[in-house]
């Protein structure tokens, strides 16, 4: 079983077979291709192995998430710097591309220069970048879990049918 886009834009198709599940549209944040390797590697329709890597991945991120409002607090910009790295790593394996991307954005702020290469003359606007990029950060992750939850659930729900 592999996941494809469907032809309709807020439908996930799973297989031929088991139809289509309305759900959140979570393509626009994740490499498909990247993620349906991860699916392929389950050994049954239940999906527990990709599910069990996903759901780590959530864990860990809220875990660094503390860590990195921690950093920012104490703007320690290695320890920021080095957290966004952690997370790049092991979003990247999964495909999850908008929490990679938002996590390189953090990272550069860290940077003695800023994204357009210029050098930063304040400290207090890298906060403020790092600041916002991490809210968005948070936001952007939430939105992804609760998508993938509901993804997870659905597989679920339709194996016990």
């Amino acid at each position: 079983m592999s996941v494809l886009p469907s032809s309709q834009g807020n439908d996930l198709a799973l297989g031929e077979d088991e139809g289509c599940f309305n759900l959140p549209d979570f393509r626009k944040n994740v490499d498909m291709i990247w993620f349906s390797e991860i699916l392929s590697m389950d050994e049954s329709e239940k999906r527990e192995f990709s599910k069990s890597i996903v759901f780590a991945f959530f864990e860990q991120v809220w875990e660094t998430l503390d860590k990195l409002d921690t950093a920012l607090a104490d703007k320690d910009f290695k320890e920021i710097a080095s957290l966004s790295v952690f997370l790049i790593g092991s979003s990247a394996t999964l495909g999850f591309v908008n929490i990679n991307n938002r996590c390189k954005e953090i990272q550069q702020y860290c940077w003695e220069e800023n994204i357009g290469g210029t050098s930063w003359h304040d400290e207090e606007a890298r906060i403020a970048h790092i600041t916002v990029a991490l809210e968005m950060l948070k936001t952007e992750h939430n939105e992804l879990e609760e998508a993938l939850k509901m993804f997870f659930s659905s597989i679920s729900e339709s194996n016990a049918a």
